[in-house]
């Protein structure tokens, strides 16, 4: 799997230092955009918060300090010789997502749709063109070069994932796909305690072949994040099937 790294922290920067009125925000789709106006330039930029406050620059600024693109190169690098059997080649950045302040999006509804994501060799045409592999960051966690790390090789190990796999339906499968890329990317989550994993593996055998989202959000990240959403179930803990996906796969 080919990789062309492009960053766009220079261009969440500039957006950033602007004074947050309607002029930020057409500056910001100009820079989504490409010449046209008529389609995308830049994908990645979808995400983010085109109003947030001033912590985003903080955030953003830190990033530029550390050579995050440094760090994601890197990461790039470090994958070549898993992905290399895929020969699609695919545009790559980084973006921060604003989950604390301004609630411009809901963590848990990303994190279950970039788990259900499409094979991109099924795409029509266009949206083939526009698909990017596609690192998050999230302002509600501090910024570090480990955390940059991580985000990168989750999104290029999830996109191999995909391709080779498809698309990740049920909670089993996307279980089985978190397990496998989570690992890779060097994600630890806190362990569950021996009540809490008991219960969670009950649940998780139970809602196996449920692709419900509701479902599938208590499974994967608790009954906290399922709340936010406006779903209630079992009082699983947070991240419960993350978890306990990436234990089983390090085992």
């Amino acid at each position: 799997m080919h990789l062309i790294y492009q960053s766009l922290f220079e261009e969440m920067r500039r957006i950033y230092r602007m004074p947050r009125d309607m002029g930020r925000f057409r500056v910001y789709l100009a820079t989504m955009t490409d010449a046209s106006q008529e389609d995308l330039a830049f994908p990645p930029l979808v995400l983010i918060n085109p109003m947030a406050r001033e912590h985003l620059l903080d955030y953003v600024e830190s990033l530029i300090a550390m050579d995050a693109d440094e760090i994601v190169r890197s990461a790039i690098n470090e994958s070549a010789a898993d992905v290399q059997d895929v020969p699609d080649s695919f545009s790559m950045s980084l973006v921060v997502m604003d989950d604390l302040k301004g609630g411009w999006t809901n963590r848990y509804s990303y994190e279950l749709n970039g788990r259900r994501m499409p094979n991109p060799r099924n795409l029509p045409p266009r949206q083939r063109d526009r698909f990017w592999v596609t690192g998050v960051l999230w302002s509600s966690e501090p910024p570090q070069a480990a955390a940059v790390r991580r985000a990168a090789l989750q999104s290029i190990y999830r996109t191999y994932y995909v391709v080779k796999h498809g698309t990740a339906r049920t909670l089993g499968e996307i279980l089985r796909q978190d397990g496998w890329v989570l690992r890779k990317a060097d994600y630890e989550f806190p362990r569950l305690d021996p009540a809490s994993r008991t219960r969670t593996c009950e649940v998780l055998e139970l809602c196996a072949d449920c692709d419900d989202v509701g479902t599938l959000i208590e499974c994967l990240f608790g009954a906290e994040a399922a709340a936010t959403l406006g779903y209630s179930g079992w009082g699983l803990a947070p991240w419960a099937g993350v978890s306990l996906a990436t234990e089983n796969a390090s085992a």
